[in-house]
């Protein structure tokens, strides 16, 4: 019997277990228990506006011109109904096309400036752009959309709480190492800080 016990003492010899205890800090699950401050999501609303809307956005052609002269007969023209291709290929020119494009994206500031101020099919009389003479004209227009804070409000208020729950659960990490360096066992750490603790079933070294 001892032989075989020897024998097969690998096969019959039950693994090492342990019991793991494991405190969590989890800000995802203390976000949602979070208040949320009126004021600040007022406040954030306010300095975020700006990137929560949507800018107005126009299709347009800018044509340059090599004088004057030349940018008033392309304002008629275009005036006239003849497309921008054709008289810019008329006058030997390569127009600068916008595609549904926000005023902030348009290169030439004064061509932003005349494109912006005509309605859907309109077209500007000559400017001086900043390469020369030209001509736009619009050939859509999307409004833009004014953003709400009952429509923002969500988000704000995920980040709001999502920020202050980080914060806490950085000073209960900060609460915890200092009870536990300072003498008191996990268990004890725990419940006067009122963390969530697991223990694990015993379990082998290859879990």
């Amino acid at each position: 019997l001892q032989a075989f016990l020897k024998e097969n003492a690998a096969q019959l010899t039950r693994p090492e277990t342990r019991v793991i205890s494991l405190v969590r800090f989890s800000a995802s699950q203390l976000a949602p228990t979070l208040p949320v401050n009126e004021q600040e999501v007022q406040r954030q609303f306010n300095f975020r506006r700006d990137s929560l809307s949507e800018p107005e956005r126009r299709t347009f052609v800018q044509i340059p011109a090599p004088n004057p002269a030349a940018a008033a007969q392309i304002a008629a023209r275009l005036r006239a109904g003849e497309a921008p291709a054709a008289v810019a290929r008329a006058f030997k020119v390569e127009p600068v096309r916008y595609e549904a494009q926000p005023r902030t994206a348009v290169v030439d500031r004064r061509a932003a400036a005349a494109a912006f101020a005509l309605p859907s099919g309109g077209v500007s009389n000559p400017f001086q752009g900043d390469l020369g003479q030209a001509v736009v004209k619009v050939e859509g227009v999307v409004p833009g959309r004014a953003a709400s804070l009952e429509q923002a409000r969500p988000a704000i208020e995920a980040q709001l709480r999502q920020d202050a729950a980080a914060a806490q659960v950085l000073e209960q990490v900060e609460r915890y190492e200092e009870a536990t360096q300072g003498g008191q066992t996990m268990s004890e750490a725990v419940r006067a800080l009122k963390l969530p603790i697991a223990a694990s079933p015993p379990i082998t070294r290859r879990g």
